[in-house]
């Protein structure tokens, strides 16, 4: 859900960014969303100082049972299991900027489609991903996995961009 929302924002800066002129976009104006970018840090960061540790994490501290280098840890006993973990999210991320960044290129350079188009399509998608990923985890939590999965697959856009190629 964060990534989502996340994009939703940075999308939100740039479409608002786009609507200066030309070459003050182009000179300057680019920058704006980097530049709010650095809010978006400081509200996550105040956010997790007030985000509570799990209950078995504080049962974990409390036995002094906490490795003292996870990480190594992990490095140590659990390499494979890290690089799946590590390919996966991969995967699954490059997968996803990609379609959106692809998206972008080939609407407005190659179907001359104003810049604006794809940009407030992003916004729709990141917008619904807002609604859907937690809904989609409760209708997960009551069911089965499989339908989260599923209904992410369609929240995406994936079906219509198989469909469409």
């Amino acid at each position: 859900m964060g990534i989502g929302c996340g994009v939703l924002l940075s999308a939100s800066a740039f479409a608002l960014a786009q609507q200066l002129p030309q070459a003050s976009f182009i000179a300057w104006g680019w920058r704006i969303p980097f530049l709010l970018s650095i809010l978006a840090v400081l509200v996550g960061g105040a956010i997790r100082l007030y985000v509570t540790e799990s209950p078995i994490f504080n049962k974990l501290e409390q036995r002094h049972q906490l490795a003292r280098a996870p990480f190594i840890t992990v490095w140590q006993t659990q390499r494979r299991h890290f690089f799946v973990a590590l390919g996966a999210r991969m995967a699954e991320n490059t997968a996803g900027f990609f379609l959106q960044v692809w998206s972008l290129s080939y609407v407005t350079q190659t179907l001359h489609v104003p810049n604006v188009v794809p940009v407030m399509g992003v916004l729709l998608g990141s917008g619904i991903g807002c609604i859907t990923i937690p809904l989609f985890g409760a209708l997960s939590d009551r069911a089965k996995t499989r339908v989260y999965r599923r209904g992410d697959f369609i929240r995406r856009g994936d079906v219509p961009v198989f469909l469409a190629a």
